[in-house]
């Protein structure tokens, strides 16, 4: 990628998805969608997929972003999947249970917890 990063990366782990979120900051609505067309076409190629989404380079996030994630668990449950996150940083972790995002979307301490979990359900 010409020496940038992508937004996203993947990782396959024994029929897990893990998706890296490689930006610190997911205030702007822009950054936010492009986030979510770039999971969603992922998730799109996979069957009944298992995905966890790997938060530990964000920092900072606003309200389009929750808004990415609940786009991006419900085109993996329209699949037949399954979706956690994965290392949220202490900011983050507050602000998703502040916005009630724990109550339908679960997060784990670690990445390899999250996939074992997912990987057993």
């Amino acid at each position: 990628m010409s020496g940038e990063e992508s937004r996203v990366t993947v990782e396959s782990s024994v029929g897990v998805f893990v998706l890296r979120i490689n930006e610190a900051t997911m205030f702007s609505q822009e950054t936010c969608e492009e986030t979510q067309n770039l999971m969603c076409a992922i998730v799109d190629q996979l069957n009944k997929p298992k995905v966890v989404v790997d938060m530990s380079r964000v920092n900072e996030v606003g309200s389009h972003f929750f808004g990415t994630l609940v786009m991006v668990r419900k085109a993996v449950e329209a699949r037949g999947g399954v979706m956690a996150l994965a290392q949220l940083t202490e900011f983050v972790k507050t602000s998703y249970r502040v916005a009630g995002l724990h109550k339908t979307l679960k997060a784990f301490e670690t990445v390899p917890i999250a996939v074992n979990t997912l990987r057993e359900s």
